[in-house]
């Protein structure tokens, strides 16, 4: 497949020049193909040709960081189009075809290029949050936003505040299975608030609870097998032991004599306490008369006792309860969601605060209200043309609003996002609304060049996922093969030749013993793997076989990418292992670090300097380095 095929009829592949500049456009562009550079082109032609001013642009963006970014490109892309328009001369691709375009125009374009940088103060260019809170602030009686509200940066400590209370009401008093059930899943308020954050404040998600559920009937049940279950247990619990070690009819592959020792252990621990559990003995069913029978050679009869047919029983009524007590915690976390979402609102409104969720809800509320339309055209009026960055983030509301201010205003509006980072629910993307905002654009484009990557690796990728007639699971989002940028790549080098296998899958050996590794030393014989990788690619650098635009490769080369925060340290202590520093970047925060601890005690001995606890604690501490005959 080559660069282009597997576009449809309505979409094609973007020439800044020649698009439209009308109506609103998707841009679907994956990673390293420009679409910074095709908004800042897009950014030059509105103004350029007199469209709009500079401060009638609204350019919005996912975070701060990337919209100071954006500033920064779009401030030079104004600055460039100064120089080629004076001097007639350029070698930006865009603007040598924006030359030959406007040449008969060219001091009229200089001047607006000109004006722009002496007004760029005023070119708005936000997050979607800052957005908002300039509209809402702009046009507060339109959007009906309260005066004199604090901004809360982060709700975290309010939510965990409410999840609390809700704990309290709900468990304190709960059945004690379901007290049981929580407790055996390690469920915590701080458990289920990072749970309901990623669902609280999003009113366009649909909650289906179950019906609610009565326990009292399968609860005394369950007891009273449980009871019975363990009085027998108790009276013939050696008795039962040989019925099932000294049997030697059991099918070796359902029933082995170590397995059946170690699920006694545990039965026996189970029924040790007289308060009956649901969880616990996952084994239980193993020793019911059924499944004895079924775990027999052929031919063999199975051990009998009214323990085996009590287990029987215990198991059948466990097995009603836990599904009776899911069924009712499903009705609690709905419940919850709720919950949070009224308490939210309510303890927000009373301490005169909003959040950055609020900023959004309100809009959105206030442009589907009863002064909305009004309210719509005066941003219009205000923000003449958009250009939305990340679009491959959005959600209901934030798609929503856009879509009430812009669609069917003739108005240039252009949504730039890779779609396939949809799909992963990336920062709360919703890619059911990205798949609506694609269908209801007037104008598809996409942007095929990838201006980072070598072509092998671009061939690499393209024919990995092209294999697959539906690699991304939803039909109305295709692969579209990339081609390499006219431009020159310094690939990296081994010998002296370029690598003729850039993208290379790695398998583990086998085990001696022909059984499969486990989870847990299958990451560290990886992390050990990809640690001495390094460290070969890092000697031969040193040694000049391994280059890179000419030099040595150095460790700042060299990227790892993991899912996890415990593999990063298993790459971290493999690499230091073999004397390689390296640096870690990722979202937890720098006050749950190990040095952070030990930072603390030593600020806690300052404090305390006549503490010889605190003092011997901060001694021990790496930061000393003193060893134990030192101490």
């Amino acid at each position: 497949m080559n660069p282009g095929e597997g576009l449809d009829e309505r979409e094609s592949v973007l020439d800044i020049l020649s698009a439209p500049l009308q109506g609103v456009a998707l841009v679907e562009a994956s990673a390293g193909t420009g679409k910074t550079y095709t908004i800042t082109g897009l950014l030059l032609r509105l103004v350029g040709e007199g469209r709009v001013e500079i401060d009638q642009l609204l350019v919005v963006t996912y975070t701060v960081a990337a919209t100071a970014e954006l500033r920064d490109r779009i401030r030079q892309a104004l600055l460039d189009a100064v120089a080629a328009f004076e001097t007639g001369e350029t070698s930006d691709l865009l603007l040598q075809g924006m030359l030959e375009r406007y040449q008969d125009q060219r001091e009229a374009v200089l001047l607006r290029y000109a004006a722009a940088v002496a007004n760029f103060d005023a070119v708005a260019i936000y997050t979607i949050h800052g957005f908002c809170q300039r509209a809402l602030v702009d046009y507060a009686f339109e959007g009906g936003l309260p005066f004199a509200l604090d901004m809360l940066l982060d709700d975290g400590d309010l939510l965990d505040e409410i999840v609390r209370d809700f704990w309290r009401q709900r468990l304190y008093d709960a059945p004690s299975t379901l007290v049981d059930l929580a407790r055996s899943r390690r469920q915590t308020p701080a458990t289920l608030a990072r749970w309901v954050r990623a669902y609280v404040e999003k009113p366009f998600i649909d909650v289906l609870a179950p019906a609610q559920v009565d326990l009292e009937g399968s609860e005394r049940a369950f007891f009273d097998a449980y009871r019975r279950t363990r009085s027998s247990w108790l009276q013939s619990a050696a008795e039962v032991t040989e019925l099932l070690l000294e049997n030697d009819g059991f099918n070796g592959r359902k029933y082995r004599r170590d397995w059946l020792k170690s699920w006694l252990a545990q039965l026996a621990d189970y029924l040790s306490v007289e308060h009956a559990r649901v969880a616990g003995c996952d084994k239980l069913d193993r020793f019911g008369q059924q499944s004895l029978a079924a775990g027999m050679k052929q031919g063999k009869a199975p051990p009998e006792h009214v323990f085996f047919e009590l287990c029987e029983e215990l198991s059948a009524a466990r097995a009603q309860l836990s599904e009776r007590l899911e069924q009712r915690w499903q009705v609690l976390l709905s419940d919850l969601l709720n919950y949070c979402n009224r308490q939210l609102e309510e303890r927000k409104g009373t301490r005169q605060q909003q959040s950055f969720s609020d900023l959004l809800l309100r809009l959105s509320v206030a442009l589907g209200g009863p002064d909305g339309d009004h309210l719509a055209g005066a941003l219009r009026g205000r923000y003449q043309a958009a250009l939305i960055d990340e679009f491959q983030d959005t959600d209901p509301i934030q798609y929503h609003i856009f879509q009430r201010i812009y669609q069917r205003s003739g108005l240039p509006v252009y949504l730039v996002g890779d779609p396939k980072q949809a799909i992963y629910s990336f920062r709360g993307a919703d890619v059911f609304t990205y798949l609506d905002g694609r269908s209801d654009a007037e104008h598809r484009f996409t942007l095929t060049h990838n201006w980072r990557s070598t072509p092998p690796m671009i061939a690499a990728v393209n024919a990995l996922f092209s294999a697959h007639g539906n690699p991304f699971c939803f039909e109305r989002i295709p692969f579209t093969p990339a081609s390499a940028a006219p431009r020159q790549h310094e690939p990296l080098r081994l010998d002296g030749c370029s690598d003729p296998a850039p993208f290379k899958f790695w398998l583990l050996d086998g085990r001696d013993d022909a059984r499969e590794h486990s989870k847990a030393d299958a990451i560290g014989l990886a992390a050990q793997a990809t640690a001495s990788e390094i460290a070969r690619l890092l000697n031969h650098g040193q040694q000049g076989r391994v280059t890179l635009a000419g030099r040595g490769i150095a460790g700042g080369d060299i990227a790892v990418l993991v899912r996890s925060h415990g593999q990063a340290l298993r790459i971290r202590a493999a690499l230091a292992g073999r004397g390689i520093a390296s640096v870690e970047q990722a979202q937890e925060s720098v006050f749950d670090s190990v040095e952070a601890a030990d930072l603390e005690r030593v600020m806690a001995a300052l404090v305390e300097p006549g503490s010889e606890r605190l003092v011997r604690a901060a001694l021990v501490t790496p930061l000393f380095g003193l060893d134990a005959a030192a101490l």
